[in-house]
């Protein structure tokens, strides 16, 4: 799915969207013609992210909640 489909369903803004990518809590496969391809996990980590952010936690705090997340999060500082 696009990153329009995601950001519709997650409630998130493409630019945080891409935002997350660029830090590694998030990686998108890509399509035949380089366009990012969003699965339905993709959405459902970017809702925690959301729902965590609105409980107050930092965005490396939500990123380190779940393991595959912690691990893109370690990755993306190296």
């Amino acid at each position: 799915m696009n990153i329009g489909a995601v950001s519709e369903k997650s409630g998130l803004p493409a630019k945080t969207i891409r935002y997350y990518e660029d830090i590694g809590l998030l990686k998108p496969d890509r399509a035949g013609n380089g366009y990012r391809d969003y699965s339905t996990e993709s959405v459902h980590r970017l809702r925690f992210l959301q729902r965590s952010r609105s409980l107050g936690f930092s965005v490396e705090s939500a990123g380190n909640f779940s393991p595959s997340m912690a691990t893109a999060t370690a990755r993306a500082r190296t």
